[in-house]
């Protein structure tokens, strides 16, 4: 019923309070653990997709892209319509990246793009798609020549289209 519902989210919002208060004193442990609760207790509600956001989010902040790359993708793919999903989608390529799997991050991020509702975050996807393929040297450059133009045709007017045309 709607009452218990009601309570239901009320006790998620006061795990994932204090969860997030734990985190940001560093308590990473016992932050860890009332996440892992939220995922048990909750894992179809937006407390228990948030808490695997912040599960990845953790594995970034103590240098385990590989992880948190794991755990971005697996909330992606569970849960895409979830608007942690979208946040997760957000960090995966960089996640990827520092992980050492820079073609699964190129590929990330021209998919960031082609899913954009606007211009900007389009143009965003494909700069950042360019950059890093021109960063993997000569053999990738006419994929970042197509990212970058992508860049400005489908950025025009942002900030990625200026500085897809200045590379």
């Amino acid at each position: 019923d709607a009452a218990a519902a009601r309570q239901e989210r009320k006790a998620a919002a006061v795990i994932q309070e204090e969860a997030d208060r734990l985190y940001r004193q560093k308590d990473f442990v016992a932050a860890l653990s009332l996440y892992d609760a939220l995922l048990t207790r909750y894992p179809e509600a937006d407390a228990g997709h948030y808490a695997r956001y912040r599960v990845g989010t953790y594995y970034e902040s103590v240098g385990q892209p590989a992880q948190a790359a794991e755990a971005f993708a697996a909330l992606s793919a569970e849960r895409p319509e979830s608007r942690w999903a979208n946040e997760a989608r957000t960090s995966l390529p960089g996640a990827l990246f520092r992980a050492g799997r820079q073609e699964e991050a190129v590929a990330a991020w021209k998919q960031l793009a082609e899913a954009a509702a606007s211009r900007e975050e389009r143009g965003c996807g494909y700069y950042n798609a360019g950059v890093l393929a021109l960063s993997r040297g000569r053999t990738h450059y006419p994929e970042a020549i197509g990212c970058l133009q992508a860049a400005v045709k489908q950025g025009a007017n942002t900030v990625y289209a200026s500085c897809a045309r200045d590379l």
